[in-house]
């Protein structure tokens, strides 16, 4: 747990730095109300720590855990548009948008900012929180089985 809230306060420092300026300094939209955006990348951040923790539990060595964390960023990427615009991808980006971190998290942002359409962006927030739940859970689960198996 510590380790999860110091990795999520961390980030969620400097993504409050990051959205005061670029309101500030850059005049950037962040909707009526900045602090639902905020909530939802704040969402998200734990959600990929949480991730990170299980990853960390699975994989004994960094070596080992690199691999596919990398792939995971990648293909997240990927799928949340930041390298081709999915409409180009045809049904192989209609489907994998909606395995992507990175996109439920723009379309629930976007969406609020300019369509002040609040749906994509509660479906946003129960993925991420159901997510993070799940994986800390199994997280947890791993670190007793750890201990079971150091101690008996």
């Amino acid at each position: 747990l510590g380790t999860v809230l110091g990795y999520v306060t961390m980030a969620c420092i400097r993504l409050a730095i990051v959205i005061t300026a670029t309101e500030l300094l850059f005049h950037i939209n962040w909707g009526v109300n900045p602090l639902l955006p905020f909530l939802l990348l704040f969402a998200m951040i734990t959600m990929v720590t949480s991730i990170g923790m299980v990853m960390g539990q699975i994989f004994k060595t960094e070596a080992a855990a690199a691999p596919v964390g990398h792939s995971f960023i990648i293909a997240s990427a990927f799928f949340g548009g930041a390298y081709v615009t999915l409409d180009n991808l045809g049904p192989l980006g209609s489907v994998g948008k909606y395995f992507s971190l990175i996109w439920w998290a723009n379309a629930g942002i976007i969406n609020q900012i300019y369509n002040d359409d609040y749906s994509y962006m509660k479906t946003a927030f129960i993925i991420f929180i159901t997510g993070t739940l799940l994986l800390l859970g199994l997280s947890v689960l791993l670190m007793k089985r750890k201990e079971v198996y150091a101690n008996g």
